[in-house]
C-alpha cells in the first residue's frame, strides 16, 4: 500500500481540506475519501488533487 494526500473542497466551505490515505493506488485513494467523507457529508465534494507521499 501507498499512501496519498487527498485534497478536496466542499461547496460551503472556503478553505481546502486535505487527508492522507493508505491505498494502492490514486483511483482507490480518491475512492476511499469518497466513502469516508460521504458518511459525515451527504453534498458535492470536489476532489482538487491526489499526490503520492513517501514516508
Amino acid at each position: 500500500m501507498k499512501k496519498y494526500k487527498v485534497v478536496y473542497a466542499l461547496p460551503n466551505e472556503s478553505a481546502d481540506r486535505f487527508k492522507i490515505i493508505e491505498a494502492e493506488d490514486a483511483m482507490h485513494a480518491r475512492f476511499q475519501l469518497r466513502g469516508e467523507i460521504s458518511n459525515e457529508y451527504s453534498g458535492y465534494l470536489e476532489i482538487l488533487d491526489v499526490q503520492e507521499i513517501s514516508d
